[in-house]
């Protein structure tokens, strides 16, 4: 049976100019590059692109989907952040005072539970802890955080090794599917979850819309790599719409009426 989850990020227009939300403020989110030979895949951070890890020896270690029975959450790979030893990897990105970033991520302990943490920090000063992740090694747990930039200039987002089950070094917090969406300065978010609902039918997405829609709409389905995959015009003739089948993945659902703009992160697997 197919199972979703969702989570909600919601993005008002709030002056006279086109809406855009970068959601690539870190490259490689899903840890599919380099390529995994065999797992687990060691690799030296100055070699590659995107991640770099705080780890002495500047290594990092992916799994493929199934190595060792662990699924990915999305895509082919993923990254035990914990490779020879405790460490936290991250990404730098310059923002600008006002913007507001929004943080998704999946963890996964890899025996018992391990605790994950995430913080962003201004040109090396103190970070800001965002928050404290703790998951089995059953299933991924996925989350959402939010952040508004105090100051322009250079951040560092880290996804931080806390703790793991067993207290060894070398074992430790799977990570995948990381995405940093950019809402510029001039747009406000606000939490407005009841405009439509979201359910799976076998490999299709159900959207019942649960509030009056304000005239006409556009809803559009992204797929991880932000193509478009589904589009329909809506109104309030229409208070219930099925999509066209859809392989299993990360999916944004997206409805435009006028100047409002309200989109959802779903998942089908």
């Amino acid at each position: 049976m197919k199972t979703i989850t969702y989570c909600f990020a919601i993005i008002v227009f709030s002056c006279n100019m086109t809406f855009a939300q970068n959601c690539d403020l870190l490259c490689d989110g899903d840890f599919e590059n380099p390529t995994v030979i065999s797992s687990p895949h060691l690799v030296n951070y100055k070699t590659i692109e995107c991640w770099k890890t705080t780890a002495s020896d500047s290594i990092l270690e992916f799994w493929d989907l199934g190595f060792n029975g662990v699924p990915s959450f999305s895509g082919n790979q993923f990254l035990e952040i914990n490779a020879n030893e405790v460490a936290s990897i991250y990404q730098d990105v310059y923002l600008t005072a006002g913007d507001v970033i929004t943080l998704h991520f999946a963890h996964r302990a890899r025996v018992g539970i391990d605790t994950l943490g995430v913080s962003v920090s201004f040109q090396n000063n103190t970070p800001v802890i965002l928050g404290y992740y703790a998951d089995d090694d059953l299933v991924w747990g996925y989350y959402t955080e939010q952040y508004t930039v105090p100051a322009t200039g250079q951040y560092r987002i880290s996804f931080i090794s806390v703790s793991n089950f067993y207290n060894v070094p070398t074992l430790g917090n799977f990570i995948d599917a990381v995405e940093v969406c950019l809402s510029p300065v001039g747009f406000a978010e606000v939490n407005l979850q009841e405009t439509f609902l979201i359910s799976s039918q076998k490999s299709t997405l159900k959207i019942d819309f649960t509030s009056q829609l304000k005239g006409e709409g556009i809803l559009t389905v992204f797929d991880l790599q932000g193509k478009e995959v589904f589009r329909i015009s809506v109104d309030n003739s229409r208070k219930q719409i099925a999509t066209a089948p859809l392989n299993s993945g990360i999916y944004t659902v997206q409805l435009i009426q006028g100047r409002s703009i309200t989109a959802k992160k779903v998942l089908i697997n």
